[in-house]
């Protein structure tokens, strides 16, 4: 499996390997790993554009800058990939950092084995530690794959109505006569809905870094979702409190800085329309904000 978690991410990712000499102190000399999904991976910039690029360019570190971002990685995939790369390059693990770029569809994700199924019938995946080998006829896989890529938003309009449906719960019922919940109660739900999906993150990645003993330190910070501030910062507050429990994973906030900075660009501006992936500027945006929490969070680790 570890061969086709590499292959999956030749092909659907961007396994992108700097080392520049910037002069730094010999405590920045740590390997960063990028992990996270296609925000990460950012196919659609040129690689001097990505944000990964740009902290390089801000000697951010004099030690390897690996982007291992690879779509449709969920949570699962992307922790499995940060084991594969720091194993497969051999890497000192004390002197190695992980970086895990979360999007918000992976707390979708993490509970949905088949979410993705076309691309993890071709290559593989992993779930909860278990490896599934490629299965699939691969002419209907290209079929299929053909119209999720032509037909975008019709197939955007049945995931989002998927995370709605489990998002509020519509299939529960307050008691036996049905009785509709209150606003009150549905925001309660809504808000035990997302500590399950923080929890359920954050522990992904402590289970599959202690069975594979992984020492290395793991910085998680989520990508901004432009189209709802709000949402952002209630999921960020949530991982916030739930990593206070995990001494090995920390979170870079990043919400402050948005509030802060994000007048100094018009928001659409910041993605494509199309799929919502990060435009050039808005991988600048993003390398604005990393930088320095990035940068306080390794002066902290060493």
């Amino acid at each position: 499996m570890i061969f086709q978690t590499k292959f999956h991410l030749i092909i659907m990712g961007r396994e992108k390997v700097t080392r520049r000499r910037c002069n730094l102190s010999k405590n920045k000399n740590k390997n960063l790993i990028f992990i996270g999904d296609s925000m990460l991976a950012g196919l659609e910039v040129k690689d001097s554009e990505h944000y990964v690029s740009r902290l390089s360019k801000n000697c951010i570190s004099d030690g390897l800058i690996i982007n291992g971002g690879v779509r449709a990685h969920d949570t699962h995939m992307a922790s499995a990939n940060a084991v594969r790369i720091l194993k497969e390059f051999n890497l000192d693990q004390l002197n190695s950092v992980v970086v895990y770029g979360l999007t918000s569809n992976d707390f979708y994700e993490n509970d949905h084995k088949n979410a993705y199924y076309n691309l993890k019938a071709k290559f593989g995946s992993i779930f909860d530690q278990k490896n599934y080998k490629p299965k699939a006829n691969l002419n209907y896989l290209r079929v299929k794959m053909f119209v999720g890529d032509n037909f975008y938003f019709t197939k955007k309009f049945i995931i989002q109505y998927m995370k709605l449906k489990d998002s509020l719960m519509l299939d529960r019922n307050k008691d036996e006569n049905k009785t509709a919940f209150s606003i009150s109660e549905l925001s309660n739900l809504n808000e035990k809905f997302k500590s399950e999906k923080c929890r359920r993150a954050i522990s992904i990645l402590d289970s599959t870094f202690s069975s594979n003993s992984i020492e290395s330190k793991v910085f998680l910070f989520l990508h901004p979702m432009f189209h709802s501030f709000e949402e952002f910062k209630v999921m960020e507050n949530c991982l916030i409190s739930t990593a206070k429990n995990y001494d090995q994973i920390s979170i870079l906030p990043i919400n402050s800085f948005m509030d802060k900075n994000s007048v100094e660009f018009d928001n659409q501006d910041l993605i494509f329309k199309k799929d919502r992936h990060y435009s050039p500027k808005g991988h600048l945006f993003i390398s604005k904000i990393i930088l320095p929490k990035l940068e306080s969070a390794l002066f902290k680790n060493n």
